[in-house]
Protein backbone atom coordinates (compact mmCIF):
# COMPACT_ATOMS: atom_id res chain seq x y z
CA UNK A 1 0.00 0.00 0.00
CA UNK A 2 1.10 3.34 -1.12
CA UNK A 3 1.02 5.83 2.21
CA UNK A 4 0.67 9.37 1.31
CA UNK A 5 -1.47 10.81 3.95
CA UNK A 6 -2.51 10.09 6.80
CA UNK A 7 -5.56 8.51 5.82
CA UNK A 8 -3.41 6.01 4.35
CA UNK A 9 -1.85 5.74 7.50
CA UNK A 10 -4.95 5.16 9.00
CA UNK A 11 -5.79 2.35 6.86
CA UNK A 12 -2.40 1.09 6.84
CA UNK A 13 -2.01 1.03 10.49
CA UNK A 14 -5.73 -0.88 10.88
CA UNK A 15 -4.40 -3.25 8.52
CA UNK A 16 -0.50 -3.87 10.30
CA UNK A 17 -3.25 -4.86 13.83
CA UNK A 18 -5.03 -6.85 11.52
CA UNK A 19 -2.52 -8.89 10.43
CA UNK A 20 -0.82 -8.74 14.02
CA UNK A 21 -4.04 -10.42 14.65
CA UNK A 22 -4.35 -13.11 12.29
CA UNK A 23 -0.66 -14.19 12.69
CA UNK A 24 -1.25 -14.55 16.68
CA UNK A 25 -4.06 -16.66 15.67
CA UNK A 26 -2.28 -18.99 13.64
CA UNK A 27 0.08 -19.44 16.46
CA UNK A 28 -2.44 -20.01 18.79
CA UNK A 29 -3.19 -22.80 16.31
CA UNK A 30 0.03 -24.66 16.19
CA UNK A 31 0.80 -24.25 19.91
CA UNK A 32 -0.15 -27.16 22.84
CA UNK A 33 1.01 -25.08 26.12
CA UNK A 34 -2.07 -23.76 27.70
CA UNK A 35 -0.44 -20.44 28.61
CA UNK A 36 0.66 -19.51 25.24
CA UNK A 37 -2.50 -19.83 24.09
CA UNK A 38 -4.10 -17.79 26.54
CA UNK A 39 -1.72 -15.29 25.68
CA UNK A 40 -1.75 -15.60 22.25
CA UNK A 41 -5.70 -15.52 22.07
CA UNK A 42 -5.98 -12.25 25.01
CA UNK A 43 -2.87 -10.50 22.16
CA UNK A 44 -5.07 -11.55 19.12
CA UNK A 45 -8.83 -10.26 20.57
CA UNK A 46 -6.52 -6.62 21.35
CA UNK A 47 -5.01 -6.33 17.93
CA UNK A 48 -8.26 -7.10 16.58
CA UNK A 49 -9.96 -3.77 18.71
CA UNK A 50 -7.08 -2.08 17.89
CA UNK A 51 -7.81 -2.10 14.17
CA UNK A 52 -11.35 -1.56 14.59
CA UNK A 53 -10.86 1.57 16.74
CA UNK A 54 -8.23 2.72 14.06
CA UNK A 55 -11.28 2.40 12.04
CA UNK A 56 -13.44 4.41 13.91
CA UNK A 57 -10.82 7.55 14.25
CA UNK A 58 -10.97 7.13 10.10
CA UNK A 59 -14.73 7.61 10.39
CA UNK A 60 -14.95 10.06 12.64
CA UNK A 61 -12.31 12.38 11.39
CA UNK A 62 -12.59 15.52 9.18
CA UNK A 63 -11.48 15.45 5.58
CA UNK A 64 -9.03 18.20 6.25
CA UNK A 65 -7.47 15.89 8.90
CA UNK A 66 -7.54 12.91 6.84
CA UNK A 67 -5.82 14.27 3.75
CA UNK A 68 -2.96 15.91 4.98
CA UNK A 69 0.09 14.85 3.27
CA UNK A 70 2.54 12.60 5.20
CA UNK A 71 4.83 10.43 2.82
CA UNK A 72 8.53 11.46 3.91
CA UNK A 73 8.43 9.77 7.34
CA UNK A 74 7.77 5.97 5.38
CA UNK A 75 10.52 6.59 2.65
CA UNK A 76 13.05 7.44 5.70
CA UNK A 77 11.68 4.60 8.44
CA UNK A 78 9.72 1.79 6.66
CA UNK A 79 7.99 -0.17 9.02
CA UNK A 80 7.49 -3.77 8.16
CA UNK A 81 5.06 -5.81 9.82
CA UNK A 82 7.00 -9.06 10.24
CA UNK A 83 4.46 -12.15 11.07
CA UNK A 84 7.84 -14.33 10.39
CA UNK A 85 9.46 -12.78 13.82
CA UNK A 86 5.98 -13.52 15.63
CA UNK A 87 5.50 -16.70 14.49
CA UNK A 88 9.19 -17.74 15.87
CA UNK A 89 8.49 -15.71 19.09
CA UNK A 90 5.79 -18.16 19.91
CA UNK A 91 7.88 -20.88 19.83
CA UNK A 92 10.78 -19.70 22.37
CA UNK A 93 8.23 -18.47 25.37
CA UNK A 94 5.76 -16.01 26.05
CA UNK A 95 8.25 -13.14 26.82
CA UNK A 96 9.74 -13.47 23.73
CA UNK A 97 6.31 -13.12 21.79
CA UNK A 98 5.10 -10.48 23.89
CA UNK A 99 8.19 -8.55 23.42
CA UNK A 100 7.96 -9.05 19.99
CA UNK A 101 4.28 -7.80 19.79
CA UNK A 102 5.29 -4.19 21.91
CA UNK A 103 8.25 -3.64 19.29
CA UNK A 104 6.27 -3.27 16.78
CA UNK A 105 3.85 -1.01 18.80
CA UNK A 106 6.72 0.79 19.22
CA UNK A 107 7.35 1.53 15.63
CA UNK A 108 3.58 3.04 15.25
CA UNK A 109 4.07 5.47 18.47
CA UNK A 110 7.32 6.20 17.10
CA UNK A 111 5.74 6.92 13.81
CA UNK A 112 2.55 8.53 15.04
CA UNK A 113 5.11 10.97 17.26
CA UNK A 114 6.85 11.75 14.55
CA UNK A 115 4.35 12.89 12.41
CA UNK A 116 2.81 14.85 15.06
CA UNK A 117 5.51 16.93 15.80
CA UNK A 118 5.97 17.67 11.75
CA UNK A 119 2.27 18.58 11.72
CA UNK A 120 2.13 21.48 14.42
CA UNK A 121 -0.88 23.25 14.57
CA UNK A 122 -2.41 21.44 11.35
CA UNK A 123 -5.79 19.45 11.49
CA UNK A 124 -3.98 16.35 11.56
CA UNK A 125 -2.05 17.56 14.85
CA UNK A 126 -4.97 16.76 16.85
CA UNK A 127 -6.15 13.36 15.18
CA UNK A 128 -2.33 11.97 15.86
CA UNK A 129 -1.92 13.19 19.20
CA UNK A 130 -5.11 10.81 19.98
CA UNK A 131 -3.04 8.24 18.15
CA UNK A 132 -0.36 8.28 20.27
CA UNK A 133 -2.11 8.35 23.35
CA UNK A 134 -4.36 5.40 22.65
CA UNK A 135 -1.38 3.58 21.44
CA UNK A 136 0.67 4.52 24.44
CA UNK A 137 -2.83 3.82 26.66
CA UNK A 138 -3.25 0.03 24.79
CA UNK A 139 0.43 -1.04 25.08
CA UNK A 140 0.54 -0.21 29.11
CA UNK A 141 -2.79 -2.29 29.46
CA UNK A 142 -1.72 -5.04 26.67
CA UNK A 143 1.61 -5.22 28.98
CA UNK A 144 -0.40 -4.96 32.39
CA UNK A 145 -2.51 -7.88 31.05
CA UNK A 146 0.40 -10.07 30.14
CA UNK A 147 1.95 -9.36 32.91
CA UNK A 148 -1.00 -10.93 34.69
CA UNK A 149 -1.34 -14.01 32.71
CA UNK A 150 2.28 -14.99 33.45
CA UNK A 151 1.33 -14.83 37.17
CA UNK A 152 -0.96 -17.50 36.82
Amino acid sequence: MKTETVKDILQWTADFHRGIAESLELCEEETRDQRMQMLLDYLEQHEQRLADMIDRFEDSSALDELNTWCFEYLQENPIELRLDSLHDAHRADPEALFMDVMQQHKQLIDLYRYLDGRFGHSPAHELLASLVELEEHEAMRMSQSANRLQDL
